[in-house]
């Protein structure tokens, strides 16, 4: 019965210690918690100089994975709204027989829903980091990673093909 007590006392020692170099390994240096990355300062500024050039009518394509699956279409805005969008391969069909709608409809839809969701991921308990990249000439999000785990949204998104419609 000692051997079981002093088993346990160990082990809960153990356990303790372990706990307590997890939760310094989770902080940096200066204390910071480090579960939570977004660049809401860039973000923001990108996203005020996008819709600071009024580009309404345009193109591109858009490449999105998630653990489940991988798409690629192009997509097709007027007047700032998804007029259409075209799958670009092999056509995806969801588990349950339809056509999965792109996630993003828009670049200004990307960039409401990105900021939206990690607004929802910034005080959670669970690790997310959102890593973006932009054009440099019309500030369109180039690419997006996000580990979020939040409503099954881990996932990676690239844009390319960027091209301004004229509205005629």
């Amino acid at each position: 019965m000692k051997t079981a007590k002093r088993i346990l006392r160990i082990t809960l020692r153990g356990l303790l210690i372990a706990s307590i170099m997890c939760v310094a390994a989770c902080k940096k240096d200066n204390n910071e918690d480090n579960r939570f990355y977004f660049d809401e300062k860039t973000f923001i500024s990108e996203w005020n100089n996008w819709e600071a050039q009024e580009i309404e009518n345009y193109s591109f394509v858009m490449e999105w994975e998630t653990s489940l699956y991988k798409c690629k279409a192009i997509i097709f805005v007027t007047n700032g709204v998804m007029n259409s969008f075209e799958y670009i391969d092999d056509v995806l069909d969801d588990y349950f027989g339809s056509i999965i709608d792109p996630e993003f409809t828009s670049i200004s839809d990307m960039y409401q829903k990105i900021f939206n969701r990690a607004q929802r991921c910034k005080d959670s308990l669970i690790s997310t980091r959102f890593d973006l990249e932009y054009d440099e000439n019309s500030n369109f999000i180039k690419s997006f990673r996000s580990d979020a785990i939040v409503d099954h949204w881990a996932h990676t998104v690239i844009v390319s093909e960027f091209t301004i419609i004229n509205a005629d």
